[in-house]
């Protein structure tokens, strides 16, 4: 963002340059880190299996990317592990995305 500032992604089209570390800001304006390359974790918002591509959604926890017609959505890499909701697994930071054309 504008001046070095991030904020968390609510949608699998947001744009997205990494996920934020264990230790997020609490308070607008913070410091936080933020994986943009290697091996981080996240919390995931459901069900993952190892190496799905992974994206945010409404509550900015990582869920599997899925595809929708006629969208661009944004991927930060595979999961390296299993998981459910609620569940911090690894993944592999290589951000991508996901372009579907409208049938």
């Amino acid at each position: 963002g504008a001046g070095g500032a991030v904020a968390a992604a609510t949608s699998a089209t947001d744009k997205l340059i990494g996920t934020s570390g264990e230790l997020g800001a609490d308070v607008a304006g913070g410091m936080v880190d933020v994986t943009q390359v290697g091996i981080g974790r996240v919390r995931l918002g459901g069900n993952v299996a190892f190496g799905e591509l992974l994206t945010a959604d409404a509550a900015s926890t990582a869920v599997v990317a899925v595809p929708v017609a006629g969208s661009v959505d944004r991927t930060f890499g595979p999961a390296l592990a299993e998981g459910a909701a609620d569940d911090i697994i690894p993944y592999l930071a290589v951000p991508g995305a996901i372009a579907t054309p409208a049938p």
